[in-house]
């Protein structure tokens, strides 16, 4: 067995990623946009992210970038009859120390390991009127990028219709929209990434992902049908 990071004979105690690379276990230092061991030839980004080559050649780092993964995802949730997830919302890309700076304000409604949504409301004699943007960590890869976009802006469309989900249920419902959009994508960042989300022991990412998912698949994939069955589910619970 070779070790992927220094390329010799592994000896001693080792570990595997998710995508069939091993490396000693003082090497097993993970890609933090697809989760693969890196190489001795990696990057490593200035705020200190490993990132490996596959990932740099597809991260997204530009405003261009960022609108070419929107439109995808704006077409997946059109695809699953969910058109009224807002277009326009502006997006910024940070790095992490950015990040963890906006993390500690408490007046965010929503944080993910790498994309953050900020909303905030004012209300008028008839309606409420919503702000929102999004933040997301640079130089993800496209299809990582894609999967956390979908999330957030499932968050926003939570947001604008005042749904109030418990933590588990709000998170389970934004992850199934990144579920879906990895669906979407033939790739093997999307399959393992998929994955990751089927059997992730967190209860509030993982369990509630798997609540939300098997009501989805109960529906036979009807989303409105499952967004009425969540939002019962959540005012019985």
């Amino acid at each position: 067995m070779i070790c992927v990071y220094c390329n010799k004979n592994v000896i001693g105690r080792y570990m595997c990623d998710d995508y069939g690379h091993c490396a000693h276990e003082n090497h097993a230092i993970q890609c933090f946009s697809c989760g693969q061991f890196i190489t001795i030839k990696d990057i490593k980004l200035a705020d200190g992210r490993p990132l490996c080559l596959r990932c740099s050649k597809m991260a997204v780092v530009e405003d261009s970038h960022i609108e070419w993964v929107r439109n995808k995802v704006l077409g997946m949730y059109r695809k699953i009859n969910l058109s009224d997830i807002r277009a326009d919302i502006p997006i910024e890309l940070i790095d992490y120390k950015q990040m963890l700076k906006l993390r500690r304000n408490p007046s965010f409604c929503s944080a993910h390991q790498y994309g953050l949504t900020i909303s905030s409301s004012s209300s008028f004699i008839n309606r409420t009127k919503w702000e929102h943007k999004i933040y997301m960590l640079t130089h993800l890869h496209r299809v990582a990028f894609a999967g956390i976009l979908a999330h957030e802006l499932f968050h926003v469309w939570q947001n604008e219709k005042l749904l109030n989900l418990r933590p588990a249920l709000c998170e389970g419902l934004c992850n199934l929209g990144s579920y879906l959009m990895f669906g979407q994508i033939e790739h093997e960042i999307s399959r393992v990434l998929s994955h990751q989300m089927e059997i992730s022991p967190d209860p509030i990412y993982g369990n509630g992902f798997r609540i939300v998912k098997a009501i989805y698949d109960h529906n036979e994939s009807n989303i409105q049908a499952s967004l009425k069955d969540i939002v019962k589910l959540n005012h019985n619970s």
